[in-house]
């Protein structure tokens, strides 16, 4: 549904270092835009993926999917923050945004305000993030939408699990 936020947990080297550098159950989110599209940063950038894509690679035993919902989101915010990601697509990712909140996690540094703003350049959650902030939702008063990791997100009092 249009709106709601896609949990990823890949079994890959790579997602099994993300969800431990997170602590988190997924390593990467994505938005739905409608009801078979999300918006998803990668590292090919961002992009509009058919949910059937990932629905295959379920079924091959490539990964596990969530459905998450922000709680109260009105049709204002709603398409606010679709009109955000859809303009988003064709940028590039930020593979240094990546490594600084690896560090921060991984060091305990504050996120609460973020040292490198790399505009129009993003990781999964920094989108998801900031598409909710233009809304004027925040996941956590704790964390900078930049600096926001996936659990930030899944795991904020703002969404429930479906």
């Amino acid at each position: 549904m249009k709106g709601d936020i896609l949990a990823v947990k890949h079994y890959s080297w790579m997602g099994s270092r993300i969800r431990k550098a997170t602590n988190c159950d997924y390593n990467h989110v994505a938005m739905f835009i409608d009801d078979e599209w999300i918006v998803e940063a990668t590292f090919a950038g961002v992009k509009k993926t058919n949910i059937d894509d990932y629905i295959k690679r379920q079924k091959q035993n490539k990964l596990s999917l969530s459905i998450f919902r922000i709680n109260d989101l009105t049709e204002k915010q709603l398409n606010l923050m679709c009109l955000f990601l859809e303009d988003q697509i064709g940028t590039k990712y930020d593979f240094i945004q990546l490594i600084v909140l690896w560090v921060f996690l991984v060091l305990g540094i504050s996120r609460r305000l973020e040292p490198i703003d790399n505009s129009h350049k993003w990781i999964c959650s920094e989108l998801i993030a900031e598409s909710a902030y233009n809304a004027g939702i925040r996941f956590s008063e704790k964390v900078d939408p930049d600096c926001t990791s996936p659990a930030d997100i899944l795991y904020s009092k703002k969404v429930k699990k479906l």
